[in-house]
């Protein structure tokens, strides 16, 4: 009888996140991933969009809009985008995606 491998303690999402999306050339980000986006103006002013509660509220192109529509009114005035993510989320999500990969493999290499 084959033993079962132990679960691994679960890492500290800070190391995770160092890690992993330090090493990720990241194009697009699902919204379903971004707890909120600052904007920070040459001023000095930061405007926080509460993307998590919006969600709630809004479908995505209504938030995709809003940004689009700041963006393009203080383009001149914005010296930076920074996205705070759900990285537990994103962390849950791609194990889950992983553990289904590998036991598809298994499946095709059991097969041949």
């Amino acid at each position: 009888m084959t033993k079962s491998p132990k679960k691994q303690p679960p890492q500290d999402l800070d190391t995770w996140h160092d890690n992993v999306l330090g090493e990720v050339e990241i194009k697009a980000i699902p919204i379903e991933y971004i707890k909120e986006i600052n904007i920070v103006f040459s001023s000095g002013e930061v405007t926080t969009i509460d993307v998590k509660s919006k969600r709630l509220a809004a479908d995505f192109e209504e938030i995709e809009d809003l940004l689009e529509e700041l963006i393009d009114d203080y383009e001149d005035e914005i010296d930076g985008i920074d996205f705070s993510l759900n990285t537990a989320k994103v962390q849950k999500d791609m194990t889950k995606l992983t553990k289904r990969f590998l036991k598809k493999i298994k499946r095709e290499s059991s097969i041949r």
